[in-house]
């Protein structure tokens, strides 16, 4: 896992948004499954898997954040916003980074589970 997350942090630290979206597309052809399961798969607190969940989420907020959740909601039937409150509820401060990040900079968020 340590190889391909390091892997994941270089593609969305250098590469531009149509990059980002080509590197989506190929990641769903070759692993058989996209980002959206890789975000859902990655809620959790083990601290690998934040900092792929943290990339993931930050290059889905530059390529296109609505189209992240939509997706999101139609797989798992839960809103993004309610999944990070209910699986990041051990770091206030992350959670909040992230559901700034799935909010859009700088709106206003806040967990609707509590």
């Amino acid at each position: 896992m340590e190889e391909s997350s390091t892997i994941i942090i270089e593609i969305f630290s250098k590469r531009s948004i149509p990059q980002l979206r080509l590197a989506f597309s190929s990641y769903r052809h070759i692993y058989g499954h996209d980002f959206i399961e890789m975000i859902h798969l990655s809620l959790t607190a083990d601290a690998t898997k934040k900092t792929v969940l943290t990339r993931v989420m930050i290059g889905s907020a530059e390529a296109g954040m609505e189209k992240v959740k939509a997706a999101y909601a139609r797989r798992y039937n839960l809103k993004l916003e309610d999944a990070i409150c209910e699986r990041v509820s051990d770091d206030e401060i992350y959670r909040d980074f992230l559901l700034d990040l799935s909010n859009g900079h700088g709106k206003d968020f806040g967990c609707s589970v509590w």
